[in-house]
């Protein structure tokens, strides 16, 4: 079986705590990772509750943008790691800025001297062409790709991109009388064998490769038509739903975020299998948005269209993938 991807719904509120909901982020625990997508205010309190402990974990942060609601947490939880004795490295990856930022928080709230190193990754938001991505971060089994997005600042959307998963199926290799030797590990070489008898096996014949899983995190933004490409297939696509089309099409465009009926019809047309709708503005009540989300549905059931599974996520809820 394959690591599990947890996906935590830290903080799924945006701009203003008036719904009591915490500022966006989003937490990924992959094995022995924790990848969290913005850092917004009080998210410390989300992974504790949830026992996340970034102290024991390889802590990769990852920033859209530098808007308060989305970077505020990151003082905190900087603080947090170095009175911890967190002693390994923490990444963190953002757009143009990223460097002084840091600066400025190490220098505002003496963090200078910690037991932990930051390795800070900036993102030249001019040098990506909308619609590709570029890869920011690798590791054995994963890669984290960054890729260009529509908002009022330099932003970043991120994807998770587990690695191809090559399974070795014993109980086939069991059934052809493959020996429990060194010769299976030809075939997961790639290479084919030749049994005592005269058989070959080909590596086909008892490996089954899968996908890797994947995972897109946009941030605040414009709908992406154009990197629709690029987010085609994902598992889990989390995707900025501030407003309803049909109270805020205006607002949306003049504040460069999207509405709830574009979020879907991206998701939509990148064939994802779940939508995570967050960062909804708190000004629509509960009923209002399922009503937009379930009129979007039918109109795509309608057309013979197959739409994404879409949920809500609330603070503190967890989706395994």
């Amino acid at each position: 079986m394959p690591k599990p991807i947890i996906v935590h719904f830290i903080g799924t509120g945006a701009a203003a705590p008036f719904n009591d909901k915490l500022f966006p982020c989003i937490a990924l625990r992959y094995d022995n990772y924790l990848i969290l997508f913005d850092v917004g205010e009080g998210c410390q309190f989300g992974l504790f509750r949830k026992k996340i402990h970034p102290v024991k974990s390889h802590l990769i942060v990852l920033i859209s943008h530098f808007h308060a609601d989305h970077t505020v947490g990151l003082v905190g939880l900087l603080h947090t790691l170095k009175i911890s004795g967190k002693g390994d490295v923490i990444t963190i990856i953002g757009p143009n800025g990223l460097r002084e930022f840091i600066q400025n928080i190490k220098e505002v709230f003496l963090l200078s001297k910690t037991p932990y190193k930051l390795a800070l990754i900036e993102i030249d938001t001019s040098n990506i062409r909308m619609g590709e991505t570029i890869i920011i971060y690798e590791e054995m089994n994963f890669v984290v790709k960054a890729f260009k997005t529509i908002h009022d600042v330099p932003s970043i959307g991120y994807i998770f991109e587990e690695r191809r998963i090559v399974k070795f199926n014993a109980k086939k290799a069991e059934m052809l009388g493959i020996p429990r030797t060194s010769i299976r590990r030809k075939l997961l070489e790639g290479k084919e064998i030749k049994l005592s008898d005269g058989r070959i096996i080909r590596p086909e014949d008892v490996i089954e490769i899968m996908p890797g899983r994947k995972i897109v995190y946009t941030g605040d933004t414009r709908p992406l038509y154009e990197c629709i490409p690029i987010l085609k297939n994902a598992d889990l696509l989390i995707h900025d739903a501030t407003f309803l089309r049909k109270h805020d099409i205006e607002r949306a465009e003049k504040r460069y975020h999207s509405t709830i009926e574009e979020a879907i019809e991206i998701a939509k047309k990148a064939n994802a299998r779940i939508l995570a709708l967050v960062h909804i503005s708190p000004r629509y009540r509960r009923e209002e948005i399922r009503e937009a989300v379930q009129k979007m549905l039918d109109k795509i059931i309608e057309k013979g269209e197959v739409p994404p599974k879409i949920i809500l996520p609330e603070d503190g809820e967890s989706l395994v993938i």
